[in-house]
């Protein structure tokens, strides 16, 4: 005879134990202990649950049905996720720093097998969403980078350097699915985009982890490129002492050499399919180089914060 038996997962149920959002494991054992079925998971979606579907038995996110058939949760594209905000120095407000995940598809989305890293160049796949792991649709997920996995599939096995940073996700072929990077971070400041998922970048007073981040900024907050990746700099690399003075507006730089970015000295690629447009030229007997450009701006510097 087949049927359905259902037992209560919580610390006071018929379990005796309860099971995390965070990522967890189940296991059905026979009277002689040996394990006949099991399940190990990660993040899951509020509401919703995970079962065996279909002929193949396979487990999929599902809409709860207690005592009656499964029935499969559809999910949207796992391409519409995007790193939507981030915390790389946290002090009170936040002991730990933090990644903040957006997803723009309505519906569900499966990232199980998806990377998150803060070394795209090197190790893109740094970090690795366990299997049956999944993303509210319109919904936050906020990855705590204290690199300490132990604590479950939302803690990341990396932290961040508030002095210069990029961060990646990418999916189980590391293809980039998107990447920022950020410089100069301030204690409990959190940087993200505006609207949610969108292409602005802007600081936060406070941060909004798990929140939308329109939350954080007024409604007249206006954000502008003055200066984008391949804008023209001036710069000097001869061993020099240029003092203070090279800081000036009015100071003369038309000895330096000149070119467009992204400026630097390196043979491997870029991540996020950036390259270098100028070489500049870097030797062990230099430990100074001076970067000078300018940029237009018709708006009252007195009341716009500038961000490098």
């Amino acid at each position: 005879a087949t049927g359905y038996f259902v037992v209560s997962a919580e610390s006071i149920g018929e379990s005796g134990f309860a099971l995390s959002g965070e990522g967890d494991a189940v296991y059905l054992f026979d009277s002689a202990d040996n394990v006949i079925d099991s399940i190990t998971f990660g993040i899951q979606v509020e509401d919703l649950s995970l079962s065996r579907v279909g002929r193949s038995g396979e487990w999929a996110l599902s809409v709860p049905t207690l005592g009656n058939k499964n029935v499969r949760q559809p999910l949207g594209d796992s391409r519409e996720v995007f790193i939507n905000e981030w915390l790389a120095s946290g002090d009170v407000f936040h002991a730990d720093d933090f990644i903040e995940l957006y997803v723009a598809s309505p519906l569900p989305v499966d990232i199980s097998g998806f990377h998150m890293s803060d070394a795209p160049d090197s190790d893109p796949a740094r970090y690795q969403f366990p299997p049956h792991s999944y993303l509210k649709g319109q919904g936050f997920k906020v990855m705590v980078a204290d690199n300490d996995t132990a604590l479950g599939a939302n803690h990341l096995n990396f932290q961040l350097n508030a002095n210069v940073e990029w961060i990646t996700i990418s999916d189980p072929a590391l293809s980039c699915m998107d990447i920022v990077a950020f410089t100069n971070q301030q204690p409990d400041q959190a940087q993200g985009r505006i609207p949610d998922g969108g292409a602005s970048f802007v600081s936060f007073p406070l941060p909004t982890s798990g929140l939308s981040n329109v939350q954080a900024t007024p409604d007249t907050v206006e954000t502008m490129t003055l200066a984008d990746w391949g804008h023209t700099w001036k710069f000097l690399g001869d061993g020099s002492d240029q003092g203070s003075g090279w800081r000036n507006p009015e100071f003369d730089d038309s000895g330096w050499s000149s070119g467009p970015g992204l400026l630097g000295d390196e043979d491997d690629s870029l991540p996020g399919g950036f390259s270098i447009a100028t070489t500049v030229p870097v030797t062990d007997d230099f430990i100074t180089y001076y970067f000078r450009s300018s940029f237009d701006f018709a708006g009252d510097p007195q009341e716009t914060p500038l961000q490098l």
